[in-house]
């Protein structure tokens, strides 16, 4: 196992089962605000990361707190929809930024996997990136 998995159990493994509960209730009250943005949305386009692909050396703890202006300081945009399973994410390239891939999250409705397709499709459609590569 990777150090990064290891230290991951670690911190885990110290969790007891009041603060797992609480994170129940927390992620419930999360879904309950998603939910209703998307009645009245087929679906939520947003971008996969908040900054350009960092280098390989770093890790995912590199991004973590906030900043002197108090703003989170994070890496990734795809945590809080993993955290909320009802809803189907995709994702699907979006272009190139300082010569590296970027990519864009679609959440779709709770379990409409097939619109969260429907939407993938059509961007790659008329966004083709399939023969793009970042230059070596």
């Amino acid at each position: 196992m990777s150090i990064g998995l290891v230290t991951l159990i670690e911190l885990g493994r110290k969790i007891d089962a009041v603060t797992a509960r609480q994170w129940e209730f927390d992620r419930s009250r999360y879904w309950r605000k998603l939910g209703a943005m998307l009645e009245n949305h087929h679906a939520l386009i947003c971008p996969t990361m908040a900054i350009p692909a960092p280098p390989v050396e770093k890790r995912d703890s590199d991004f973590e707190g906030f900043n002197d202006q108090g703003q989170l300081e994070c890496m990734d945009m795809t945590a809080a929809f993993n955290y909320m399973a009802q809803c189907p994410v995709l994702s699907v390239p979006s272009g190139f930024t300082q010569g590296l891939p970027t990519a864009t999250q679609i959440v779709a409705r709770r379990w409409d996997d097939a619109l969260a397709l429907r939407i993938g499709a059509a961007i790659e459609k008329v966004m083709p990136w399939a023969d793009k590569r970042p230059d070596i």
